[in-house]
């Protein structure tokens, strides 16, 4: 089985992902192509031979390398924020065997991303027949961090530090 981590990024956050590449010690898949997170999730998927792969964001400061590899070690998928929802932030273990089942959308804008983010995890959850939480990922969150000129909510747990620019954005009723 090949596995591997993908990590999404765009033009103008090389600040975000210079923060990232410091923490990570782990060799990984730096993506800027366009969609939003879908986009990279949907390019690992046309473009490499990965069985199962972890999708970050740049926006992400690795605490614990260990622990992040130690996700490989559980089959199947596996969710890393369950904040707003499992695969909060597009972050888990994400297996080609359920993406042929379910497809990746295109996101076009930011909200379409956010609405993703809610409904498509969901649908990529439900399809799972292993679906795990192997870390116990309690995060602290602290409101209105500024950082790299916006304001930021952060979660901060063992395995990493997440800086959230866009939170709150839509309705999902």
């Amino acid at each position: 089985m090949k596995d591997g981590i993908i990590v999404g990024t765009a033009p103008g956050r090389e600040r975000w992902l210079n923060d990232f590449m410091e923490s990570i010690k782990l060799p990984c898949i730096v993506l800027t192509v366009d969609g939003y997170e879908l986009g990279k999730i949907k390019w690992a998927y046309e473009n490499t031979n990965l069985d199962r792969f972890i999708f970050l964001q740049d926006s992400i400061v690795i605490r614990n390398n260990e622990l992040l590899s130690s996700i490989f070690n559980v089959p199947g998928s596996a969710c890393l924020m369950c904040d707003p929802d499992h695969y909060g932030s597009y972050l888990g273990l994400y297996e080609r065997s359920v993406l042929d089942k379910v497809g990746i959308p295109v996101a076009n804008t930011k909200s379409d991303a956010i609405k993703y983010e809610w409904e498509w995890t969901k649908k990529y959850a439900a399809a799972c027949s292993n679906f795990d939480h192997p870390l116990n990922l309690n995060h602290q969150i602290v409101y209105t961090v500024y950082k790299h000129g916006r304001d930021n909510m952060l979660y901060v747990n063992d395995l990493y530090e997440k800086w959230k620019g866009d939170w709150g954005q839509i309705n999902h009723s």
